[in-house]
């Protein structure tokens, strides 16, 4: 009986030890496979696809390939900081907020879209403020949210402030970008009192191309174009559409974080996508010159959201924004409001021209944070003045 009983005793003992030693390793998989989905990959289904000829890039790809591999995994942008937009091509995520990867500043955004301190609340918000449209001058690219000028502006006005600025976009960005805010009744909730454009010359040729200014990315969004007599907005070319990269990205980056390692998986997602890049090359290579001129795109551009401002009864004002490339104010831009009696053009290179290069502009050209302050400082005494004026022939 005894030697029975402690037979059955040492038998548990062994089937428990054996069950532990089975949970610990289905635990391990499981924590393997959730907390490291790429090495996960690589472990089990990588190495089997490395051995496939298929997945090798071709000897005249590999410089492309790794190029391609370096601006992705070398990006200062979190994963997750830009979704896709069918009709604009990108847009930031309403609702994100980490710091940059280089940590010179934080990305934040309001669950209605618009660039926020890390500090405000990403769903409350005040009516009638100040929305600002376009590109990364506007955004504030290499400064924080409450160091731009659309932010400082509001609290010089003692307005709320609503940042659409984003980095890479185009007039023809903008102008999307602001229909976007209409269609889905951003602009009702919001129901901004002025509205500001950020203008610059750089952003003429960029409107008219529909390769968006990203270096070793050669990805299409939306721009204007010509047939006959009559501008359009087109799309660009499905083969190199922005979509593919976004769903590449996914795809490469699964647990949403840039890792440097070139694994067999992404080798064989580059091999996959490396087509798309050579039909943008060759077509941004081959490319012709628009034939959309200066002031045939801001009479499009200015026509339609003077429209929407109108619509909304917000301010309009086209804030011609600094830059060492651009430090006068177009010729076609003034030209073509001169036929408009309620937009308000301000010249944003007056704020800066009497200070040194490198206090108002970064390595890279874009306005420093001092630079956003006197912006903000101009384009308030500009309305402050226009409503005094008003008021006194009143």
């Amino acid at each position: 009986m005894t030697n029975n009983k402690e037979s059955r005793n040492s038998l548990s003992r062994k089937l428990l030890f054996f069950g532990y030693i089975l949970l610990c390793v289905v635990g391990s998989i499981c924590v393997l496979r959730i907390l490291f989905p790429e090495r996960w990959e690589q472990l089990f289904h990588g190495q089997a696809v490395s051995r496939l000829e298929d997945t090798e890039i071709r000897a005249d790809e590999q410089l492309l390939a790794a190029k391609l591999h370096k601006v992705l995994a070398n990006s200062r942008w979190p994963v997750g900081a830009y979704r896709y937009h069918k009709a604009i091509g990108f847009d930031m995520t309403p609702g994100f907020c980490a710091k940059m990867r280089n940590n010179l500043f934080s990305i934040c955004s309001h669950q209605l879209g618009y660039r926020i301190p890390a500090f405000e609340s990403r769903s409350s918000f005040e009516k009638g403020g100040v929305l600002s449209i376009g590109c990364s001058f506007t955004y504030g690219d290499l400064v924080e949210a409450e160091e731009t000028f659309t932010y400082h502006a509001g609290r010089l006005l003692g307005l709320a402030s609503y940042n659409y600025g984003v980095c890479s976009y185009s007039y023809v960005s903008s102008l999307l970008k602001l229909v976007d805010l209409e269609d889905n009744g951003v602009l009702d909730k919001l129901a901004p009192s002025i509205l500001i454009l950020g203008a610059g010359g750089w952003l003429e040729e960029r409107s008219l191309t529909p390769f968006y200014p990203t270096g070793g990315l050669p990805f299409g969004y939306a721009f204007l174009d010509k047939k006959g007599n009559s501008l359009f907005i087109r799309q660009p070319d499905d083969i190199y559409s922005v979509r593919h990269l976004f769903e590449f990205r996914k795809k490469y980056f699964p647990s949403g974080i840039r890792e440097a390692e070139l694994t067999p998986e992404r080798k064989r997602l580059i091999k996959e996508i490396i087509p798309r890049v050579l039909a943008a090359i060759r077509d941004k290579e081959n490319r012709p010159k628009s034939p959309v001129t200066s002031e045939e795109l801001y009479n499009f551009i200015i026509a339609r959201i003077h429209q929407i401002a109108l619509a909304h009864r917000m301010q309009f004002v086209v804030f011609w924004l600094p830059s060492r490339r651009f430090p006068r104010l177009s010729s076609a831009l003034t030209h073509v409001l001169g036929a408009y009696d309620d937009i308000t053009l301000v010249d944003g290179t007056e704020a800066t021209k009497n200070k040194p290069s490198d206090q108002v502009f970064s390595p890279d050209g874009h306005p420093t944070a001092l630079a956003h302050r006197e912006l903000a400082r101009l384009v308030v005494a500009e309305l402050k003045g226009e409503k005094q004026m008003q008021q006194n022939h009143d």
